[in-house]
């Protein structure tokens, strides 16, 4: 996503998906926080115009980095795959006057 980050402000993407295996809903998974691999988490917009282009991918439970497959548990079995995704993003700042702006949001799925 590109955004607006000024200093003292953060965002966060979080994912869920459901398996076509899975016959619960979508609506009933847990949100799963993404990682942030780049640019550096450090990396803060420094004038309000200052949009920067921010990189995020899921992060398997036990994995070594990001790029991991995505797989969830539920109902005591393992689903590998999936035809349902949702992605929430949520925009954090300890000043109500200073606070993070998306500018756009692109997500590219791979199975």
């Amino acid at each position: 996503l590109t955004a607006n980050k000024p200093a003292n402000s953060n965002v966060l993407v979080y994912y869920k998906v459901l398996s076509a295996d899975d016959s619960s809903t979508l609506a009933s998974k847990n949100w799963t926080l993404m990682q942030q691999v780049s640019p550096a988490t450090s990396t803060y917009s420094t004038d309000p115009t200052q949009f920067i282009e921010y990189q995020f991918l899921p992060y398997a439970s036990g994995a070594t980095g990001a790029t991991q497959a995505i797989y969830y548990n539920s109902g005591g079995v393992t689903y590998t795959n999936f035809i349902q995704y949702a992605i929430k993003i949520v925009m954090l700042s300890a000043d109500p006057l200073l606070v993070p702006r998306v500018s756009d949001f692109r997500s590219i799925v791979l199975q």
